[in-house]
């Protein structure tokens, strides 16, 4: 049942209220009880007068009130405990001479606010204290995760490289002892184009590891001028060197769109081997590109296991892949993380979606020329509501 107008028990907020000041409480009746000690031994004013200022000195260091606070309480202690110490000289007609231990009022008052101004101080250099802790925590944070970052890093690195030059340094050893070894042309033929296949998938990896680290450092700035995106799209699937281009299906329609070339070869080329990788081999690939109000749409889908939930805010992060560690394929997982900025790049987006029937949807936006926000192309939002999510 929502508690919203449901008005507190009187009763319980005065317990509670009475809970909180205690110490409050208890120091005023031990103070009350002082006074009129002050009031009625005419003779030994001063003793309780101390134990009220002293009392006052230890409760401070517990609670630490306001200023306002503090100054009402220490304005009403001198009035009252003033009078109480100096009440029997007016009562006995003592003369002024028999004033001097009222002193004991300023001087006690200034004794309390040089406790309050140290008490303060201190407390000053505690938040300091805090809040520069905070920072070395949060830097020590960032410190673990750029190190797990790097650890990450070089443990797919490490695997990256070495299995294709293992491959190449093999392949190369076994074509310089052929003649020796006995190899047909066509075996060496053969074994040429493996090392072929593994030195482009090396150069793949640094492209990709040089994008990543020219963005981050923020060298990177597109180039753009007015291209037919389709043609782009299907030249670039065409000139691509991939294991099984039967599984491919292009429909590239013609969009003009300002785009650097380079860097829509980069996402097109990132999102097909990331379907390749990430499919089994059975597994169809399409890749359109369609045109959307203000911009244009490349989409590459798979009808493959497709994307969990959890892993589509994440997927575009480097070193994150769409599946659990233990399963999920080699690589450095930096490739969607590139297609994300290079989107960026053209003030567009990239995101991913369920495709009907089953699969991943990988889709990126790319702007018109007129275009400065995304965002208004509003028959898009109709179409792709998964494009809101993704701002």
């Amino acid at each position: 049942m929502d508690d919203v107008g449901v008005r507190p028990d009187p009763a319980e907020a005065s317990r509670s209220w009475f809970r909180d000041h205690l110490p409050e409480l208890a120091w005023g009746l031990f103070a009350v009880m002082n006074v009129i000690e002050m009031l009625w031994l005419t003779t030994w004013q001063t003793v309780p007068f101390h134990f009220i200022w002293l009392s006052l000195s230890i409760l401070y260091g517990f609670r630490m009130w306001r200023v306002r606070s503090t100054v009402i309480v220490l304005v009403v202690v001198m009035a009252v405990a003033g009078f109480a110490l100096i009440r029997p000289v007016f009562a006995f007609h003592e003369g002024w001479s028999a004033l001097d231990e009222s002193t004991e009022v300023p001087l006690m008052a200034a004794i309390f606010v040089t406790m309050v101004w140290h008490a303060r101080r201190r407390q000053t250099a505690m938040r300091e204290t805090e809040r520069a802790l905070g920072r070395e925590r949060d830097a020590v944070t960032r410190l673990r995760a750029a190190d797990d970052a790097k650890n990450t890093f070089l443990q797919a690195v490490s695997h990256d490289i070495r299995t294709p030059l293992t491959s190449i340094l093999g392949g190369a050893v076994t074509l310089q002892r052929q003649e020796e070894m006995g190899l047909s042309q066509a075996e060496a033929t053969e074994l040429a184009g493996r090392v072929a296949t593994n030195a482009r998938r090396l150069t793949y990896l640094v492209t990709n590891v040089l994008d990543l680290d020219r963005l981050n450092r923020g060298i990177v700035e597109p180039n753009l001028s007015a291209t037919d995106l389709g043609s782009l799209v299907a030249r670039i699937i065409e000139q691509m060197d991939v294991s099984d281009p039967d599984r491919l299906r292009v429909d590239a329609r013609p969009v003009v769109v300002p785009v650097d070339a380079a860097k829509v070869e980069r996402i097109v080329e990132n999102l097909v081997i990331n379907a390749f990788r990430h499919t089994p081999t059975t597994s169809t690939i399409w890749i359109r590109v369609e045109g959307a109000r203000g911009g244009a749409v490349i989409v590459v889908e798979d009808d493959g296991d497709g994307v969990p939930d959890k892993m589509r805010e994440v997927i575009f992060e480097p070193f994150r892949q769409a599946t659990d560690s233990a399963n999920a394929s080699p690589g450095l997982g930096i490739g969607l993380s590139l297609v994300a900025r290079f989107a960026q790049l053209h003030r567009g987006l990239a995101w991913v979606e369920d495709r009907p029937g089953g699969g991943a949807s990988f889709r990126v936006y790319l702007p018109g020329e007129t275009d400065d926000d995304p965002t208004s192309a509003p028959d898009f939002h109709v179409q792709h509501p998964s494009f809101r999510s993704a701002m």
